[in-house]
């Protein structure tokens, strides 16, 4: 939810349109694709 500052991810297995208010973050398509958005965020902090 973005409107507390919280980033959010949703595993989207299907390919599916998000229907909600708020878009999350990150769209990822499997589980196994967290570990990009980790490496990422330690990307970020060293910086």
């Amino acid at each position: 939810m973005r409107r507390v500052g919280m980033k959010t991810c949703w595993i989207n297995r299907n390919g599916r349109k998000w229907k909600g208010d708020v878009k999350p973050t990150y769209t990822i398509n499997c589980l196994e694709d967290i570990k990009y958005l980790l490496r990422l965020k330690e990307k970020n902090k060293a910086v």
